[in-house]
């Protein structure tokens, strides 16, 4: 993830996001792209790092489809907008909005956690592994896992 200003162009952009997914992630083959994602890009990550870059576009303009692999995306930025702190662009500089970001799936990793810690152990189990005994809300699963 990069956070960019708007007048650089995402095709553009894209490539130093593969650039950064090369440099921690060494096993990835394939990555999916939007349609707006064509041309060159996909030559380039092939030539630079041996991805397979998958373009996943609609067919119908106006027919509701589930596309492949889209609606993992969809749900992800959709997780991004429980985040208060994410719903207007307050950040003025790109690594301060990337830190949040970060902040908010951290936010969001640790609900789940404390969810399924509820769930699946009694309350000596969680004081053992050192976490609290009870934590209020965390019998309800969070809203927005499902």
């Amino acid at each position: 993830m990069i956070v960019h200003s708007a007048g650089i162009q995402d095709r553009v952009a894209a490539r130093a996001v593969l650039m950064r997914l090369f440099c921690r992630f060494d096993t990835l083959t394939t990555v999916f792209a939007d349609g707006g994602y064509t041309g060159t890009l996909i030559d380039w990550a092939k030539q630079m790092f041996g991805y397979k870059v998958e373009v996943v576009k609609r067919n119908e303009q106006h027919l509701f489809r589930v596309l492949p692999k889209r609606w993992i995306v969809e749900r992800t930025f959709a997780w991004l907008n429980w985040s208060r702190r994410l719903s207007k662009d307050y950040e003025l500089r790109h690594s301060s909005a990337e830190a949040m970001i970060h902040i908010a799936f951290a936010h969001q990793l640790l609900r789940r956690t404390i969810w399924f810690l509820d769930r699946f152990l009694d309350a000596k189990s969680r004081i053992e592994l050192g976490f609290p005994a009870d934590v209020p809300g965390a019998n309800s699963p969070p809203s927005a896992w499902f």
